[in-house]
């Protein structure tokens, strides 16, 4: 082999291995995120674990600024650190939790409302949201259900329409802070979902083809849609979880929103560990 061959096949092995070396960097800068990534969901397992096992008085012996929260469907305490006397969800929004504190529902509940905590937490000592009992999880729900079917009315042909400021006619949520009116979707008593939202009333063409305009819903049908769907469900645009830096949640069902299953309190927001949990039948209203 000529000297010039030998120079240029060393120059093309230098110049495979600089082209190769910025591969190798993003590789190995890749795999130390990852597992950076993978401690830290080892780390947050474990905390849950540990948040699991803890009943209340072996958390109040152990330190007295640990505290367990009791959250139910029927709950009256004002307090909500006995088990036998929850509180309800709307009394748990106006409470400031803690590092190492928790925050559980019960069990086969629903909750309709949104969870919105004011938290204070760290790294090393972070809030926990959970559940209690046995059973399904508990479910956040944003549904406003229509109980009666007298609220439709008819507005013209095939067409029928209901005013959803009129509260006393729905059970759910009821009264919301953002929107109540800028429906995403609705469901019937079989929880199928009718999501054709249109954007007028003169573009109402198939059945369960809907409008929204001020407090009103307009319905394509041919008939009564109380007596069609049974107990329906709307839903309007609300953020259902407004979560905290420092927080775990574990083992909720986070269902029926026109807006966002989970969303972040404050626009900084960090160390937000989500396991085990159902996000489902959100969407659709216009944000």
């Amino acid at each position: 082999m000529s000297y010039r061959r030998k120079v240029k096949r060393r120059i093309n092995k230098r110049k495979l291995v600089f082209n190769f070396f910025p591969f190798l960097i993003i590789v190995l800068v890749i795999s130390y995120f990852v597992m950076k990534s993978n401690t830290k969901v080892d780390v947050y397992e474990q905390k849950i674990t540990q948040m699991q096992q803890f009943d209340k008085e072996l958390s109040i012996a152990e330190n007295n600024q640990i505290k367990t929260y009791y959250v139910s469907a029927t709950g009256t305490s004002t307090d909500g650190t006995d088990i036998n006397n929850p509180m309800s969800l709307a009394q748990a929004n106006k409470k400031t939790y803690y590092g190492n504190e928790k925050v559980l529902f019960k069990t086969d509940d629903i909750f309709y409302g949104t969870i919105n905590f004011k938290v204070e937490a760290s790294e090393d000592e972070m809030f926990y949201i959970g559940s209690y009992g046995e059973g399904e999880k508990p479910k956040i729900s944003g549904a406003n259900i229509l109980v009666n079917k007298d609220a439709w009315e008819l507005d013209e042909d095939g067409i029928y329409k209901v005013d959803l400021s009129n509260y006393s006619n729905f059970e759910g949520i009821g009264r919301t802070y953002w929107e109540p009116y800028n429906i995403g979707f609705i469901a019937d008593e079989q929880g199928n979902i009718y999501g054709n939202r249109k954007s007028s009333k003169d573009a109402l063409e198939n059945q369960n083809d809907f409008f929204c305009e001020n407090n009103y819903l307009y319905l394509k049908s041919d008939g009564n849609p109380s007596e069609k769907l049974g107990r329906i469900k709307f839903v309007s645009r609300n953020d259902l979880v407004k979560i905290s830096s420092y927080t775990i949640m574990d083992g909720i069902n986070i269902q029926y929103t026109g807006a966002h299953g989970i969303a972040r309190k404050e626009e900084k927001t960090e160390n937000v560990y989500i396991h085990d949990c159902i996000v489902q039948n959100i969407g659709g209203s216009v944000q």
